[in-house]
Parts: C-alpha cells; sequence; structure tokens
C-alpha cells in the first residue's frame, strides 16, 4: 500500500528476472511471463494494477530516456529530434553572429550535454547527433560548414573556433 499521495494510475515498475539455460547463459525472463503488481493507495482499499515495463522500453526519468538493460536507441532517438529542431532554428533565424555564438554555448551545449553524465553513446552516434547544429552555427557564424573538425573543435589559443565535441564532454562528464 502507498501512504496515499501517489497517482497509482501514472506509477510504473520494472522487474527483472533471470533464468539460465544449461550452459549458464543468462537471459531477462519477458515481462509477461512474471508476477503483476497490484497497490492500494491509503485506506481506499481500491487495488490499482501498477503498469509493468520491459526491461528494453525506455522511460524518461530526470529529462534522460533510460531502461534498465541500457539500450540507447530512445535517447538517441529523442537527442537526434532537438538536434535537428535546433538545426532549423538556427538556419532560420535572424540571430547575429555573436547572437548565434552566444546561443550555441547557451542553448544547444546544455541541451545536449545534460544527459551524457549517465550515458554511453558511441563516438559515431554523436558525431552524427552534433554534425547538423554545428554546420549550421557555422554558416551563420560565416564560416565554411566543411572546415576542418580540427579547426572547428580546436582551442581558440592555437587559432581554432573552440567549438565543443560531444564525445569529448561525455568524456569529461
Amino acid at each position: 500500500t502507498s501512504g496515499g499521495l501517489l497517482k497509482l494510475e501514472k506509477c510504473l515498475y520494472y522487474l527483472m528476472m533471470w533464468k539460465f539455460d544449461e550452459e549458464g547463459a543468462a537471459s531477462l525472463i519477458p515481462a509477461t511471463e512474471l508476477p503483476s503488481m497490484e497497490l492500494t493507495s491509503g485506506d481506499s482499499g481500491i487495488l490499482t494494477t501498477i503498469t509493468q515495463y520491459e526491461s528494453a522500453c525506455a522511460h524518461r526519468t530526470l529529462g534522460n530516456w533510460v531502461a534498465p538493460n541500457l539500450p540507447l536507441a530512445t535517447a538517441t532517438a529523442k537527442k537526434q529530434a532537438k538536434s535537428k529542431e535546433y538545426s532549423k532554428r538556427i538556419s532560420s533565424s535572424a540571430l547575429s553572429k555573436r547572437d548565434t555564438w552566444r546561443s550555441y554555448f547557451a542553448v544547444f551545449l546544455p541541451m545536449m550535454t545534460y544527459t551524457l553524465p549517465i550515458c554511453h553513446h558511441s563516438k559515431q552516434s554523436l558525431d552524427k547527433l552534433q554534425s547538423a547544429p554545428t554546420r549550421a552555427t557555422l554558416l551563420k557564424i560565416g564560416f565554411n560548414r566543411h572546415t576542418a573538425l580540427a579547426v572547428v573543435y580546436g582551442s581558440g589559443l592555437y587559432a581554432g573556433l573552440g567549438l565543443r565535441s560531444l564525445f569529448v564532454e561525455q568524456g569529461i562528464a
């Protein structure tokens, strides 16, 4: 039973149980074969069935789409949609070069790096995710969109532009 403050219709849970074959290889038991959970709220006595998710089904938690067995397909797709939307908005905006530069650091980077400390995206995935926003930013600040990435992500101390690579940001996080 809960203390009565939960909306049980909105609650969910994951239950992971393993089965082992003769060779000792483990696999997860599907959620359909696992026991269900019912709770009552406060003193009502009314049983409410709580939704059980498969371990591969991602759920939004504090802005990140995570699942217990750690697939990143949903999280990557959501980030890709945000990345495309940001690229479109920057490309079609009337922002000045300075404002575009500020937007990259104040909007795009925080939006993309917020969940990186708990993720394990591949370099290829993050490079693809960052490609369109970086090209759009380069065009708006007056650079060729095919400028070498060594220059784009290079330090300003060595004549680089100083934009940030998401893969490096993930490593730092």
